[in-house]
């Protein structure tokens, strides 16, 4: 990340070059976007929540939308969701979000240069290519730190869509919960939430399934006996982020620092992920299954059935206004 620091007092400039030294010639003119008081979110504690490179050959369009649901649910004020050639019936789903008041911004990507922009061996190519994967998933990232900053979101947050971050009585929105942990925890520019496995049923092999009620069905989770070592994900203040990460921020302002973390009790809310294992895999007291090479126990979630009424009603409206419903 390149960063261009101004003198006190030196006016905001409407472009700049990036050169490899300053005896270079000028080959490049790059737009500096401002904030501008017609796309500046108007209410505080306002959220947006980024989500990297959608490139599901398979038809999920119908898990997007419940996640899509339970995020306008918790009042996220913004989604920015990049596609890398997401199944058709996906990309209606974004675009109608995006159409209906702005909720989605629906940004499709390519990979540069001579990679392979084709459905299906991109999806192969990104895991087997980690460093380049690491790379094109923090431009992303970051493209969405910085549009959420320019449009005056507060806080930022990065989930994937098997993912949700779901706050505990009597919180029940994020900008709720937020507008309770930051004035407790001053300093802090990040609030990371921990990993709660949630568990499938037997016989359901993943959490990347075409079902409209897959996170509001499954309440069953893993409790581990000596703490999961997962790794969960943050709500960070967008003033104060510099670059984007995928579980942390990496770097502050001011001074390029080292971000301050405020890790969440799991009283206030945790990171539900989805599919990662079974109930069959935590068998309780005494049982020798384990969960990702964990023992555990299954326990109860259901925080988030606090939003089920309004999250199923706008799922079947979605679907029904777009077709998709078989």
């Amino acid at each position: 990340m390149l960063s261009c620091e101004l003198k006190e007092g030196e006016p905001i400039p409407d472009a700049v070059s990036v050169l490899p030294s300053d005896s270079e010639e000028v080959f490049n003119i790059l737009k500096v976007f401002q904030q501008d008081g017609n796309t500046l979110s108007e209410e505080r504690h306002t959220v947006s929540l980024c989500v990297k490179q959608l490139y599901f050959v398979k038809d999920i369009s119908h898990l997007l939308t419940e996640w899509l649901e339970i995020l306008k649910s918790m009042e996220v004020g913004k989604v920015f969701a990049y596609g890398l050639q997401p199944h058709p019936n996906m990309e209606r789903v974004l675009e109608y979000y995006e159409d209906q008041g702005g909720f989605v911004d629906y940004i499709p990507i390519t990979l540069p240069g001579t990679q392979p922009n084709i459905p299906g061996p991109n999806g192969q190519f990104l895991p087997r290519n980690a460093d380049f994967h690491r790379g094109f998933y923090h431009l992303q990232l970051n493209d969405c730190l910085y549009r959420s900053l320019v449009q005056g979101y507060e806080y930022v947050a990065v989930i994937d869509v098997d993912e949700m971050i779901v706050p505990k009585p009597p919180h029940r929105t994020w900008p709720e919960l937020m507008q309770h942990l930051v004035p407790k925890n001053p300093g802090s520019d990040c609030f990371y939430f921990l990993n709660r496995i949630i568990l499938m049923e037997e016989g359901e092999t993943t959490g990347w399934q075409q079902d409209y009620s897959m996170k509001l069905r499954h309440t069953n989770a893993a409790e581990f006996r000596t703490g999961s070592s997962r790794v969960g994900k943050s709500i960070c203040v967008t003033n104060q982020q510099e670059i984007m990460s995928n579980h942390y921020t990496m770097m502050c302002y001011p001074d390029d620092r080292t971000c301050s973390t405020h890790y969440t009790p799991r009283d206030f809310g945790e990171l539900y992920h989805y599919g990662k294992c079974s109930v069959g895999n935590c068998t309780g007291p005494g049982g020798n299954a384990t969960c990702d090479g964990e023992s555990c126990e299954v326990v109860q979630a259901t925080s988030l059935l606090a939003h089920k009424d309004s999250v199923r009603q706008g799922v079947l409206h979605t679907l029904h206004e777009l077709e998709l419903l078989s």
